[in-house]
């Protein structure tokens, strides 16, 4: 049911919201103040919730969002350190997942992410998915609050979501040699020529019809960078997620190169590392790595074949907490992580010197393609038969990670 807030509980909400006027929707006894809608069936929502008035921690949240003026929609709630996601219908409530560990009572902000997508819907609190769920019943609608449990301490933000193109070939006019919509974090970045690889090569006893013309080059600009420790040059949005991104790079000499992903911060984000030294064609490894601060945590390695000078394609998907790692389009690590939520993206170096640097060229990113159902998760809990009996079956792949595949038993 919804209906017009009363004097005393429009005063609460002024209080915490500065909402000139509003509408409030009840559901389970419950009323929730309406902060905004999403007229998109695929969206984000970003909440930093705080106390209510007259209290100084947080110790119980309550969100409403997708949801019609009858309240059926999604219900996200604690109480005490346990959280439950629900779905609300004609029917009733129904627990889609619950779980414990988050840390109430606080005196906040708790930063409250809630991302829908075709089918995968997902809350995140503080930077920790807590709930990923397969479910179609609902989609766009009104996004509310339990006033007496927390407010929105800023704007909320509803983010409508719809399929993600970027791509930088680094080409760029002469009068405008800018890094574009890129941002310096740490390190040396610079737009590189042709034409200075040209110069340093002895092309004198050439005669002039055969010496090479940069400016015909069908790209004649790629991104050079090195750094005193490391360094970080990011691009795109927050809300970021469920993407395939892919860089081509060359190490001429920087201790190493990368690709970050679901970037938070310069301080907080996932990284692809290489350390491809080898001065002719042998092992060499990449790292997926969790950096936090100063802190690094290896989630996972690969060891590929490498050659310093070369140029390769490094790439990641990722779709909800699964990262998979990909280099020249083939999957060399596949992982989970709670603190995969999105973010921007960035291309990473460590060391380097005027002579040896790292070289980065056609950046692109792109909505990841699907849901795969090569992935034991997917398979065992957000599918279901409709006829027969199902199972999972391992498909090991030599030097790859393994495969998962639906099989049926009977």
């Amino acid at each position: 049911m919804r209906r017009l807030l009363s004097a005393h509980v429009l005063a609460l909400v002024l209080a915490v919201c500065s909402a000139a006027s509003a509408n409030v929707v009840t559901v389970g006894g419950r009323d929730y103040f309406v902060i905004g809608e999403s007229g998109q069936p695929t969206y984000n929502v970003r909440l930093a919730l705080v106390p209510p008035p007259q209290a100084q921690e947080v110790r119980s949240v309550g969100v409403l969002f997708g949801a019609d003026e009858a309240g059926n929609g999604y219900a996200f709630r604690t109480d005490g350190g346990d959280w439950t996601l629900m779905s609300v219908s004609p029917a009733g409530l129904s627990t889609l997942a619950r779980g414990s560990g988050i840390p109430l009572p606080t005196a906040g902000p708790l930063d409250l992410i809630v991302e829908r997508r075709d089918l995968l819907l997902s809350v995140a609190l503080n930077g920790r998915t807590l709930a990923e769920v397969a479910d179609a019943d609902h989609f766009e609608g009104l996004v509310a609050v339990d006033p007496t449990a927390c407010g929105p301490g800023d704007e909320p933000i509803i983010q409508a979501i719809g399929r993600l193109h970027f791509e930088d070939g680094f080409m760029r006019p002469e009068d405008d040699l800018s890094l574009g919509q890129w941002e310096v974090k740490a390190g040396q970045w610079r737009l590189h020529s042709v034409q200075e690889d040209v110069e340093d090569v002895d092309l004198g006893r050439l005669p002039a019809e055969r010496r090479p013309q940069s400016e015909r080059s069908a790209n004649p600009f790629s991104l050079s960078a090195r750094a005193e420790d490391w360094g970080l040059l990011t691009t795109g949005y927050w809300f970021w997620d469920d993407y395939r991104a892919e860089v081509s790079l060359r190490d001429a000499g920087a201790a190493a190169t990368g690709l970050a992903f679901n970037v938070g911060s310069a301080q907080d984000f996932f990284l692809l590392r290489w350390e491809n030294g080898a001065e002719v064609l042998g092992p060499t490894c990449i790292q997926l790595l969790r950096v936090r601060g100063s802190e690094r945590t290896e989630l996972a390695r690969a060891w590929v074949n490498g050659e310093q000078g070369q140029w390769y394609r490094l790439g990641v998907e990722t779709c909800g907490r699964r990262m998979r790692a990909l280099l020249d389009g083939a999957a060399i690590m596949d992982v989970r992580h709670d603190e995969s939520v999105g973010g921007r993206i960035g291309l990473y170096v460590e060391g380097g010197d005027e002579h040896r640097q790292a070289f980065f060229d056609d950046v692109e990113v792109a909505s990841a393609p699907g849901y795969s159902f090569d992935d034991e998760l997917w398979l065992t809990q957000h599918v279901s038969s409709r006829t027969g009996r199902w199972g999972v079956r391992r498909v090991e792949r030599p030097a790859r990670p393994p495969n998962y595949a639906a099989t049926l038993e009977s």
